[in-house]
């Protein structure tokens, strides 16, 4: 198949040079889903680019599809090109400390597309507009028709692969093959991209109507491993193959399901050096011991229990960490 690219200017840095967003749309002969996909919205999280390389790839070598495809493999050309101590760090705006997966709109509401169309238009033609602000007008234009919107991201030094969703979309997005899905509400609202689809017309449309979307926790950051690549890109392939009416030749994955005002951040109950005990995935119950934890001004060594039940999602990665700061993503049962 032929595509359209197209470039969007986003940011001219000091030196002149203009960075760019890039899009791909793939349409078919015959009516279908709009479905939209991309990936790097968070500077660190860069496999998702290659899967997408991948699809775009597979879509050129396809004779044809229903409907459209649209694809972004690096929603942030700023974030993916902060770095510093040979690692990437442009989860955040580094000027001034905002994440890049909550500027996005959600609290307004809208009657139809059109209506979200026309507000991201009109924001981009203000004077003294943010960077964040016209980098999420940017990223909504490009996605604003989409039935099915699929954001991929990664997390932590070590991660389950795992996605946020709304209940009603659940079904669709179990076969990218995740084993656990957040579910998110109306109450959960952060300002992030998936939602941005969704809350603007919870109230105004009919759930038919109302884009399907998640978020795609594929593996961990910083990292492409080709032979997870090629995993994921099938999981994928086998999603939109569902979306375009091909579930019979497919196997669902039925995942765990669970609440996303149940998933936190776990902190370091004391100051010192970690060796975690237990890996990623484990259901840990109430006074295991999860990590082991080396205090070199005492030199000893504390074991550090559970006092609620959990799932670990997720290892971060720095394990000489001071109390208090984050050392994992988890799931309360």
């Amino acid at each position: 198949m032929e595509y359209q690219k197209s470039s969007h200017p986003l940011q001219q840095i000091s030196t002149g040079e203009i960075l760019s967003i890039h899009a791909y749309t793939f349409t078919g002969s015959t009516s279908g889903a709009t479905i939209y996909l991309q990936a790097n919205l968070h500077g660190p999280e860069i496999l998702g680019t290659a899967i997408l390389g991948k699809l775009i790839t597979r879509l050129e070598q396809a004779n044809d599809i229903p409907g459209k495809v649209i694809i972004v493999p690096c929603a942030n050309p700023i974030g993916v090109n902060a770095v510093g101590y040979n690692a990437l760090v442009g989860r955040w705006n580094l000027h001034n400390g905002t994440n890049w997966n909550r500027i996005f709109t959600n609290h307004l509401a809208w009657k139809n597309l059109e209506e979200q169309k026309n507000y991201y238009q009109s924001k981009l033609t203000q004077s003294n507009l943010s960077i964040e602000k016209k980098l999420g007008a940017t990223l909504k234009l490009l996605s604003w028709e989409a039935t099915h919107v699929i954001d991929i991201h990664t997390a932590g030094s070590q991660s389950v692969p795992h996605l946020f969703t709304f209940e009603d979309s659940s079904q669709i997005f179990s076969y990218l093959g995740s084993k656990v899905h957040l579910i998110l509400t109306k109450e959960y609202a952060s300002g992030a991209f998936d939602e941005s689809h969704v809350l603007p017309f919870i109230d105004t449309l009919p759930k038919d109507i109302i884009p399907k979307v998640c978020t795609w926790e594929v593996h961990n950051h910083s990292e492409i491993d080709n032979s997870v690549v090629l995993e994921r890109f099938q999981q994928l392939w086998n999603c939109l193959s569902y979306i375009w009416g091909n579930e019979k030749k497919l196997e669902m994955h039925e995942p765990s399901m669970f609440l996303a005002n149940n998933a936190t951040h776990l902190v370091a109950p004391v100051a010192g050096y970690y060796s975690w005990q237990k890996q990623i995935g484990t259901n840990i119950k109430i006074d295991e011991v999860y990590a082991t934890v080396y205090q070199p001004w005492h030199n000893q060594t504390l074991s550090i229990k559970a006092e609620r039940e959990f799932i670990l999602l997720g290892k971060y990665g720095i394990d000489a960490i001071a109390e208090g700061e984050q050392i994992g993503w988890i799931v309360y049962l």
